[in-house]
């Protein structure tokens, strides 16, 4: 885990050391998810405690054509 600032660094300094042709920059942000199911088609299991409380986990994804 890092900084989102230090995430967007590295993603730029990829895009510009390999020359990729940016299609689209996308932030996402995801609920932690436990029991996650790696094949398949069952949903991922989600979990809070307490009123309201969850984790939360954001990330750069970049489309690209090579």
């Amino acid at each position: 885990m890092e900084e989102m600032k230090a995430t967007v660094h590295r993603a730029n300094q990829r895009v510009a050391d390999y020359n990729f042709e940016v299609v689209n920059v996308e932030t996402v942000v995801l609920p932690n998810m436990h029991n996650t199911v790696e094949e398949g088609s069952q949903d991922a299991s989600l979990r809070t405690s307490g009123e309201m409380q969850s984790t939360w986990h954001q990330f750069v994804r970049v489309w690209y054509k090579r």
